[in-house]
């Protein structure tokens, strides 16, 4: 008897546990714009992707027509496939040494110290590349306003390329 209460409770779990679930495949072609639901397109150059929450946040230089720094965007997703454009979290007048810079490949993480958010970029004077700083913002909710915090050379490096800031170091004689 007790073998076929067993086999029956055995027979009664394996029924209850569910087939497993997979999502229709997706196909995001590279190349296009992606759609928004506001905008015709993602203005994003450079930018960086953080998850925050149930969502994703995708950061980049949205710039003027004439190719100067306008602000950097963010955009909100659910599933990386529709974004929703949220706001201009850094413009060019959110601090005077903005006003003619040139801002490059924003990237956002969150500091669990702090409890901030925090965007770093690759920030020049609009007609002296050789005034390259790494630069801060940060805010308290993902979606901005950021506040300027200012631009450094960091270990009195220049800021170049995808690198990181490499040191000056004088020749070996």
């Amino acid at each position: 008897m007790r073998s076929v209460v067993a086999t029956v409770v055995a027979a009664l779990v394996v029924a209850s546990v569910p087939a497993p679930v997979q999502a229709a495949p997706v196909t995001i072609a590279n190349g296009i714009h992606s759609p928004t639901r506001v905008a015709p397109g993602v203005h994003a150059h450079g930018g960086g992707v953080l998850e925050a929450g149930s969502y994703w946040y995708w950061f980049g230089e949205n710039r003027n027509a004439d190719d100067t720094f306008r602000a950097v965007s963010v955009y909100r997703s659910a599933g990386q496939r529709t974004w929703e454009f949220r706001t201009d979290v850094l413009t060019s007048s959110s601090a005077a040494e903005l006003g003619h810079a040139q801002i490059d490949r924003p990237k956002v993480g969150y500091n669990a110290v702090t409890g901030r958010y925090v965007m770093w970029i690759h920030k020049e004077n609009d007609t002296d590349c050789g005034k390259a700083r790494a630069a801060v913002a940060s805010t308290s909710t993902v979606d901005g306003p950021y506040m300027f915090h200012g631009g450094f050379r960091p270990l009195a490096s220049t800021c170049r390329g995808t690198s990181p800031c490499t040191r000056r170091v004088a020749p070996r004689t």
